[in-house]
């Protein structure tokens, strides 16, 4: 009960305080063979990802782009999956971006227990 209490709290004063959340924002690097391509860039769409640029090394493409951290859970099962096994890719932390409306206000109904 006080949990419920303490996020319902923090829920209310984070909507009057007008404040804008940051959210962790990843450069990623993926490499793959090239008929692999397409899939995981609309995978990287979905994940609210954006494409800075796709190179080729050797006889594979690189993909770098900048994702958020929260759209990254479970990735490297999909990845596996999408590229049957042959994908590789590695994370760094890039900046932190002010996270969009719609977004904020899906992550405040999870912190409240609405969602």
């Amino acid at each position: 009960m006080v949990s419920a209490c303490v996020s319902r709290c923090m829920l209310k004063a984070l909507k009057l305080a007008g404040g804008q959340l940051l959210e962790p924002l990843m450069s990623l690097e993926i490499t793959l063979g090239e008929e692999h391509l397409s899939p995981v860039l609309a995978d990287l769409a979905q994940r609210r990802g954006a494409i800075h640029d796709v190179q080729t090394r050797h006889d594979n493409k690189v993909v770098l782009a900048s994702v958020p951290l929260a759209e990254m859970m479970g990735y490297s099962t999909v990845l596996r999956t999408l590229t049957s096994g042959n994908g590789t890719f590695s994370l760094q932390l890039s900046s932190y971006e002010a996270m969009s409306s719609q977004d904020q206000n899906t992550l405040l109904r999870k912190m409240g227990g609405l969602a």
